[in-house]
């Protein structure tokens, strides 16, 4: 038996959630299996990237969603992050509706979630006939081989517990992660699959050009960034931010000069900078660190303000010798970035080119669990 209809319900809070979406979304086409539906919820504060919406022919509707109240546009501000949310419970109280009409429209055979709360609360309050599947890397967080970083117990177990919430409802939860991990014998449903990476980064030749890229979202880090080019204008380097400082300039470029040029979030361009840099200096999202990974990049990590997965994202790629990280921009670090120890790639490489075959052999087992 296979699946003739997916929806897809992705949280748009970063570009992690949406770059997973496209992956899934390639593979399902291959296979030929419909997508019917693309849903992504996003907060009041956040709009959708044109390089996800370009990688859809299908129907894209935005739902709004809670999300993190930003600090200085750089941070996560937790109680106004709560204050807000209350605020906003009808306008989620309309999303789950919204989400549901669409899903008692196109009865898809599969409702794939990616971290989005929003799938929680429909399996929690609704119900359709299609399989659930549940993905992110946050759901390593449940498995009991994954190594606690050192971090706030009591901001780590809610951490966990927030997770296992999303996942809430799924017949099958995919834990994304940079490592092979056995099945868990605690949560009989969880599964740990490899980076689910677009396909332009495998057309993608990897080079090294003398300069550095930088990867950070919130346009609060601009500042940082300029501060630290003053002091080192010899370092060449190329930022993708967020903002309309940036993306209001012509073509969504702002060159401050010869060695400093910010970049609007662009899918195709960021690739293109990122196989030809020397190194990445990013915000501790899992996306780009599988992507520079892949195309053997020294990775710096600087986790947001207040941002605990982002903290455990960080911790855990020093861990396993992948990436150094630092609390702030730190120029020491910054500057002797491609100085950083080779690290061998090929086992990474290897788990990563069998994503797909993993995600379809968990699609075949929902569908067919007898078999």
């Amino acid at each position: 038996m296979k699946p003739d209809s997916v929806i897809l319900l992705v949280q748009g809070e970063g570009r992690g959630h949406m770059t997973q979406a496209m992956a899934i979304a390639d593979i399902l086409r291959k296979k030929g299996i419909q997508i019917k539906y693309v849903l992504v919820g996003v907060s009041s504060a956040r709009t959708l990237p044109v390089f996800f919406l370009q990688a859809f022919s299908e129907p894209v509707e935005i739902l709004i969603s809670p999300g993190f109240t930003k600090k200085n546009g750089r941070g996560n501000h937790i109680w106004k992050t709560i204050f807000n949310t209350i605020l906003a419970i009808p306008k989620y109280i309309r999303s789950l509706r919204q989400l549901h009409s669409v899903v008692r429209t196109h009865k898809p055979s599969l409702l794939i979630g990616f971290y989005e709360p929003l799938f929680a609360f429909y399996n929690l309050f609704f119900r359709s006939r299609a399989v659930k599947i549940a993905i992110a890397h946050q759901y390593e967080y449940l498995h009991e081989a994954y190594v606690k970083p050192a971090v706030a117990p009591y901001a780590y177990a809610v951490l966990k517990y927030y997770s296992r919430f999303t996942c809430y409802g799924a017949s099958q939860i995919l834990a994304i992660s940079l490592q092979e991990l056995p099945r868990s014998v605690k949560y009989p449903r969880l599964r740990v699959i490899p980076p689910l990476l677009r396909k332009e980064l495998f057309d993608v030749v990897p080079s090294v050009q003398p300069f550095l890229l930088l990867y950070v979202v919130n346009p609060g880090y601009i500042k940082d960034i300029e501060r630290w080019h003053t002091e080192h204008p010899e370092v060449v380097m190329h930022c993708f931010t967020d903002g309309s400082l940036v993306a209001s300039r012509e073509k969504g470029t702002w060159e401050v000069d010869e060695t400093l040029t910010f970049h609007a979030l662009d899918g195709r361009k960021f690739l293109d900078f990122l196989a030809a840099c020397s190194g990445v200096c990013c915000t501790a999202g899992f996306e780009t660190v599988a992507e520079a990974l892949w195309l053997g990049k020294p990775v710096l990590l600087i986790p947001v303000e207040g941002h605990i997965e982002q903290r455990c994202n960080a911790l855990q790629a020093a861990r396993l010798g992948v990436a150094s990280w630092s609390d702030h921009l730190d120029p020491g670090k910054l500057k002797n970035l491609t100085a950083l120890f080779a690290v061998d790639h090929s086992a990474y490489r290897e788990w990563v080119a069998s994503s797909e075959r993993r995600f379809m052999e968990v699609i075949a087992f929902i569908l067919n669990p007898a078999v």
